[in-house]
């Protein structure tokens, strides 16, 4: 028996219809819909305006799929499976249609290189990292400003100058003028600000100098100037303070009663030298220091207050600095040097001994002669190295406490002649000057 059929009839809803018309909302609410749909009507118009041609999915069916790939991955959402449409490729600026392959033989346009002044050849960045080597002391890294570069650079070129002069005429020919612009230059390049990248400015003529200088008759205290330099910066060393690894203490002086100032070497000064070595151990005739500890400190004497430095087996450097109790004699090329004095008959002191065995393996001695000494010969300031000479003789002075005195001669062959005058004198007028303004504030006590 069929059941019966019942129909049911289902009424789908309507969807309210929301009234915006003005008589539905108030004042207040009409200006703010007003205001919200015509935001949405100028973003809409932006959007369109800022998609490219080239940015529009193409809606031809074989380039584009907006449906989602094979069915083997319906479980997963259908999003992640999605093609992206394709960007319309840019034709190659040189070519008419698509992008042409380049050829093989084809050559990519040499890029052109930079054209510099000469001035601005020393200061352009530096895109190199420096080397290891560059950085071996605070000084060898240090900028420098335009000024400084100019500075070097003028005195490279005033010694390249002036040897050119002396290759092109007799050394007598040079006028006086010339030659001591040369030795102006090199007076003054100790105290210029140097480093690394740019000590090339004057090391380089230097060099040049050193090796034809000579036979040209370039005078030895320039020659010697110049060696001093190379030296010092070949080695790295490029500070210009003369007073450079020395540390100063103030201390009191309880039997005078009043404040000094002490010195003494920083253990951390990179360029000390050893004074124990026989011979000029690295140093130049005319070299000169405001200081003794100074002396100390580039190895040309080994006592900060003593007059006579040994090592294990003779004298190897001495100090004419004059002082009451001391029969010395200043003739220049010879001198008569006094010892210390012993402990008694038969028992002179160790740097007596010291002198005599110099005299008897026939070891140089250097010389340093200060300005404390009572001699026309002496520096007008500080103490200056004035060579190597040999202890000839010897005489008893003082037999109570075993006094010696020792002749000395000065060696000719392959030294210049001492600097005590003239145009090549040591200590030079900006070295004196240095010292005058740094004198001060070291509050010295003589």
């Amino acid at each position: 028996m069929p059941l019966p059929t019942t129909t049911t009839t289902t009424t789908a809803a309507t969807p309210a219809v929301i009234d915006l018309t003005e008589e539905s909302l108030e004042d207040g609410e009409v200006e703010e819909v007003a205001g919200k749909q015509a935001a949405e009507k100028k973003r809409k118009e932006k959007k369109r305006a800022s998609t490219s041609d080239a940015e529009r999915p193409n809606t031809n069916k074989r380039n584009h799929r907006s449906t989602p790939l094979a069915s083997n991955h319906a479980s997963e959402p259908a999003s992640i499976w999605t093609i992206a449409p394709k960007k319309r490729r840019t034709p190659h600026p040189a070519s008419a249609g698509p992008e042409a392959p380049r050829e093989a033989s084809e050559e990519r346009p040499a890029k052109k290189k930079p054209t510099y002044t000469r001035e601005e050849r020393y200061t352009r960045p530096r895109t190199r990292s420096p080397s290891p080597s560059s950085s071996s002391s605070p000084a060898s890294a240090a900028p420098l400003s335009r000024q400084e570069i100019i500075d070097l650079q003028n005195t490279g070129e005033t010694i390249s100058r002036v040897l050119s002069l002396y290759r092109k005429y007799a050394a007598d020919s040079v006028t006086h003028a010339e030659r001591w612009s040369l030795r102006s230059a090199l007076h003054k390049a100790p105290f210029l600000r140097v480093n690394t990248r740019y000590r090339h400015l004057v090391t380089q003529p230097l060099e040049s100098l050193l090796s034809s200088g000579g036979r040209l008759g370039v005078p030895d205290d320039v020659l010697s100037d110049a060696e001093y330099l190379l030296r010092r910066w070949q080695a790295g060393d490029f500070n210009p303070d003369l007073l450079r690894g020395i540390d100063k203490t103030l201390r009191y002086d309880a039997v005078n009663k009043r404040k000094h100032t002490a010195q003494s070497l920083d253990k951390s000064y990179p360029f000390k030298r050893s004074a124990s070595v026989a011979g000029h151990n690295g140093l130049v005739v005319g070299q000169w220091w405001p200081l003794q500890i100074c002396a100390v400190r580039d190895g040309a004497h080994g006592a900060t207050e003593g007059g006579i430095w040994a090592d294990k087996e003779a004298a190897v450097s001495i100090i004419i600095s004059g002082g009451s109790g001391y029969q010395d004699e200043d003739r220049l090329n010879t001198v008569w040097y006094s010892g210390t004095a012993g402990e008694g008959p038969g028992l002179p002191s160790a740097n007596t001994l010291a002198m005599m065995k110099a005299m008897d393996i026939g070891r140089p001695v250097r010389v340093l002669r200060s300005a404390k000494a009572r001699s026309r010969y002496a520096p007008k300031e500080g103490l200056r190295y004035d060579g190597l000479y040999l202890v000839r003789e010897k005489e008893m002075v003082d037999r109570d406490c075993e006094m010696w005195r020792f002749r000395l001669e000065r060696q000719r062959a392959g030294q210049p002649e001492v600097r005590w005058k003239g145009d090549g004198v040591r200590p030079t007028t900006i070295e004196r000057e240095w010292w005058e303004d740094h004198r001060d504030i070291w509050k010295l006590m003589s």
